[in-house]
């Protein structure tokens, strides 16, 4: 099963592929969005992969706040593929008890956005080593159950691709001038 990951930097996507290593995993997102050749040849190989089709596709949010470039990312990946699942995984969820409540709590956030997912999953993917690498080994598991599970439910197989490369630059940079 080939699956597209995307997101922000440091929001857990390689944690996630780590954890589901089961799956075929193209990430995009991550880089630096400032350089837009950076940019076009992210684009370019997300565009390639998108011809060979996904299954599914999972956009791997921080909890925290919705920005400009979260839904940026979201927007190309529509476009990109407007009939595939979009599932969202919300990482660093430890503190809620339970672990979906900022989900439940913010989900008028989201459709407010434009961001609208198949699925949502809180989740925790804490640190493998360190001090602190037992305490989040069992909510670790846990997640990674969750995320399995809704890909399972929400798989689907999509190869058409629409783009537009004007159109997908310009989200690009009109959520850079809105971060700024």
């Amino acid at each position: 099963m080939t699956i597209l990951i995307f997101g922000g930097a440091e929001v857990g996507k390689s944690s996630i592929a780590s954890d589901l290593s089961e799956y075929k995993f193209f990430e995009f997102g991550g880089a630096d969005h400032t350089d837009i050749e950076v940019v076009k040849k992210e684009l370019s190989g997300l565009i390639f992969c998108a011809q060979q089709g996904f299954e599914l596709a999972i956009h791997v949010i921080r909890q925290g706040r919705i920005t400009k470039m979260m839904s940026a990312e979201y927007k190309i990946v529509r476009h990109l593929l407007p009939n595939i699942r979009i599932v969202c995984v919300v990482t660093h969820c430890e503190h809620n008890d339970p672990m979906i409540k900022w989900v439940q709590d913010n989900a008028s956030h989201f459709s407010k956005c434009g961001l609208v997912y198949d699925a949502m999953v809180a989740t925790c993917f804490g640190p493998l080593q360190g001090r602190m690498a037992h305490v989040f080994a069992e909510l670790r598991c846990e997640s990674a159950q969750h995320v399995r599970n809704c890909i399972s439910m929400n798989k689907s197989f999509s190869s058409s691709t629409s783009h537009d490369s004007r159109l997908i630059m310009k989200l690009v940079q009109d959520a850079r001038n809105m971060e700024k």
